[in-house]
């Protein structure tokens, strides 16, 4: 219950994601296959420069491209959200920022 979500080991790991999910955007700031980054919290939203519908192809295959990786990302459209759970390692997350920018680089 409420006990877990205020334990130091959880909000350690939400202080952590929310500090990489700020640095990430300021890493790849510029590339020409991001339009705009958004971040609320533990939640990092990435819009790709791509125009696409909320539920086609290209969607369904920048799923399977991070599925193909063991990475579960909800893209919707051209936007990919990157919602990990609290307890989310460093190099976890590391991992799913570096196959975003494999993904970008197939752009």
């Amino acid at each position: 219950g409420v006990e877990l979500l205020t334990s130091d080991e959880i909000q350690e790991g939400i202080r952590r994601i929310m500090t990489s999910h700020r640095d990430f955007p300021q890493r790849i700031q510029g590339h020409p296959g991001i339009v705009d980054s958004r971040q609320c919290g533990v939640i990092l939203a990435l819009e790709l420069a791509t125009r696409t519908s909320r539920y086609g192809n290209f969607r369904d295959e920048v799923m399977q491209y991070f599925m193909d990786r063991g990475i579960f990302l909800r893209p919707l459209g051209n936007t990919v959200y990157l919602m990990p759970p609290y307890v989310i390692q460093k190099r976890e997350l590391l991992e799913i920022y570096k196959a975003i920018e494999d993904l970008l680089s197939e752009l």
